[in-house]
């Protein structure tokens, strides 16, 4: 009986101790998802100028997820992210970035060894997830991810839809945002893939504005022919600034998401999207000076086609793309093995230690009322 007790008090300590030591975000991961898809290039890379046409070239994109265990400790995991994009016609282009995670809750932590782009750059991605969304999941989860080209956070929410692969039941995770300014360190990484110009002159700019649907020489003309020197003056000096630009990005998907472990299984679609528009701080001083021409109807007909500029951007390039299917089944495979190590830690081994303990106890009872009924005989 005695051994018994031992065996479940044992089984106790298990579930208590031993289950949030082993069942948490591994340190021996290394995974290579890969992705195909397209590249969409709106513009020329030598003059910025709108093509008639998108070009559109074949994408492809290779994905290495790899934890540091010598870095990483019980409580934290580092895990290191290399992205490589390779579009035909391009050079190849690659993004590293460095995460540091609670290993019980998959939350990103704020710590020197989280940067993103190159080492000099730190963020702090604390309470947000990217390689791994929570643990415990249904489908009326959502999670706040971070995303390191804009440097903060969106909400990924689980849909209704789930589906199997390889024996794991996922759910489906959905993120959409609009026209979010992007970083210089995103910036920086994309100069390696298309140069893209911090500032354009006004002539520079104007093919895209004409494309934009702004009557550039309607206005021009309107201004010109009723402005006062002074706003002639000022116009001829705007016409030579450099303006500057401001990037955005709209994002979206679809992944697919393993509920127990917070596992990442199936990235079934990425569109990531940058457009650019004149930045208000270059134009402030040209829109006072059109402002006050308003009443001619061209030039109210290219302050209204400016302001939508800043909900309709002018598109620069397009990344589309979504998981090899291969690629999917083997984050399955490997997902499965991780939730029968759980289930072997959460499940078996405490039911194995209670059986004993069972098993003993009634053992002694048995023992115990032999004896009795053989000293009763």
């Amino acid at each position: 009986m005695a051994g018994g007790l031992v065996f479940l008090v044992g089984a106790l300590l298990w579930r208590a101790y031993a289950v949030p030591a082993l069942v948490k975000f591994p340190v021996d991961v290394d995974q290579n998802p890969v992705y195909a898809g397209t590249f969409s290039l709106f513009v020329d890379p030598s003059t910025a100028a709108p093509l008639a046409e998108p070009t559109v070239a074949d994408l492809y994109v290779d994905r290495r997820v790899q934890a540091l265990p010598d870095e990483s400790g019980a409580r934290l995991v580092v895990v290191r992210e290399t992205i490589t994009f390779e579009v035909e016609g391009f050079a190849p282009s690659t993004q590293v970035h460095q995460y540091v995670m609670d290993r019980a809750t998959n939350a990103n932590v704020d710590d020197p060894r989280a940067w993103a782009f190159d080492e000099t750059n730190h963020l702090d991605r604390s309470g947000a997830y990217w390689v791994a969304l929570p643990q415990d999941l249904d489908r009326s989860s959502s999670a706040p991810m971070f995303k390191d080209e804009i440097a903060t956070t969106f909400i990924a929410r689980a849909g209704p839809d789930t589906k199997e692969v390889a024996g794991v039941r996922l759910i489906r995770f959905e993120a959409e945002e609009r026209f979010v300014p992007v970083t210089e360190a995103y910036l920086r990484s994309l100069d390696e893939v298309v140069p893209l110009p911090r500032s354009l002159t006004f002539e520079e700019l104007r093919p895209s504005l004409i494309a934009a649907g702004v009557p550039v020489e309607a206005a021009l003309a309107a201004v010109l022919a009723v402005a006062s020197p002074e706003d002639l003056a000022i116009l001829v000096e705007l016409i030579d600034e450099p303006i500057p630009l401001e990037y955005v990005i709209s994002f979206g998907g679809e992944t697919f998401v393993e509920p127990g472990t917070g596992a990442i299984v199936d990235v079934s679609s990425v569109v990531d999207r940058i457009s650019a528009r004149p930045a208000s701080r270059g134009t402030a001083q040209l829109l006072t000076v059109l402002e006050r021409y308003r009443a001619e109807p061209d030039v109210a007909a290219a302050l209204e086609a400016l302001d939508a500029l800043e909900s309709e951007p002018l598109p620069v390039f397009e990344y589309r793309y979504a998981q090899a299917a291969a690629s999917v089944e083997e984050i399955a495979g490997w997902v499965d093995d991780q939730l029968d190590r759980i289930d072997l830690a959460e499940r078996l081994v405490p039911l194995a230690l209670a059986g004993i303990g069972a098993l003993g106890l009634v053992g002694g009872i048995v023992l115990i009322v032999r004896r009795r009924i053989g000293m009763a005989r």
